[in-house]
């Protein structure tokens, strides 16, 4: 499938496409159906000044195009689905899952004090994403009350990059944030492994960056080696930069002023 909403049954009157139809160059669409698009011949102008850019179409038809040769389709239905199956089976060893619900490569889980009230849990969702971000997975949260851990993985996310971050979280979900003393390291996933581990999808390239020699992930435990590599910054800058906006802003109040004299004397 094409479209999320082909599961739901729902024919929908307008669809908007953005970021993911250019996979990182800037590129929107809007479909629509005739008679709606004909509603907005009324008489009055419309423009934009990049529509039909010939280089954003090409970008726009080469994703297509890379999306049929790769089966990335059929790649986000097999790895959502095993994804999906090995995040649900975190609400029966973990009490602050209280669900797990998604489609294809897109998933929620969501994070609660008690399951039976089902009372919402912000801040372990919160935690969660920022360990695991020292983990090397990047998660967000969503959801009204923002206790939602949101999984969108790129679509040539495999399947053994999805037991790895399954992995990864019950690991997560285990720790206690006020004794954790020490990050966990979780091997770096291949190409090659993952190639072997996800079937009949071998032939996709992995998520993962197939370092010859990878290097440990850093986190906030080894900060203190990080900084002694810093530049320090320059001193004064900022008052330099403050210095300068003030000249900017005064050169244009005399222009302005100059401006205004001159409309008053040519009236």
């Amino acid at each position: 499938k094409w479209w999320a909403y082909e599961s739901s049954g729902v024919m929908p009157d307008i669809v908007a496409m953005a970021k993911p139809i250019g996979n990182g160059h800037p590129l929107a669409a809007v479909v629509t159906t005739t008679e709606i698009a004909a509603s907005f011949d009324n008489g009055m102008g419309w423009f934009n000044t990049y529509g039909g850019n010939p280089v954003s179409c090409i970008v726009g038809l080469s994703v297509l195009k890379a999306i049929n040769e790769l089966g990335l389709r059929e790649n986000a239905h097999v790895s959502g689905r095993s994804l999906l199956d090995g995040l649900k089976t975190l609400i029966e060893t973990s009490d602050c899952v209280g669900d797990v619900r998604g489609e294809g490569l897109m998933a929620g889980i969501e994070m609660v004090e008690c399951k039976r009230t089902k009372a919402p849990a912000p801040a372990k969702a919160n935690y969660v994403i920022n360990r695991m971000r020292q983990l090397g997975f990047l998660l967000s949260t969503d959801g009204p009350f923002d206790n939602v851990v949101k999984v969108k993985p790129p679509m040539l996310f495999s399947v053994a990059d999805g037991r790895a971050l399954v992995d990864a979280l019950r690991v997560v979900l285990k720790e206690t944030p006020m004794t954790v003393k020490t990050p966990m390291r979780l091997p770096i996933v291949s190409r090659q492994t993952a190639r072997d581990a996800a079937g009949p999808h071998r032939q996709l390239p992995s998520f993962w960056d197939d370092c010859r020699q990878p290097t440990p992930l850093r986190t906030q435990f080894d900060r203190h080696e990080f900084d002694a590599h810093v530049p320090a910054k320059r001193p004064g800058y900022g008052h330099k930069a403050r210095r300068l906006m003030v000249a900017l802003s005064t050169c244009g109040a005399m222009v302005l002023a100059v401006l205004l004299a001159w409309a008053r004397r040519e009236g």
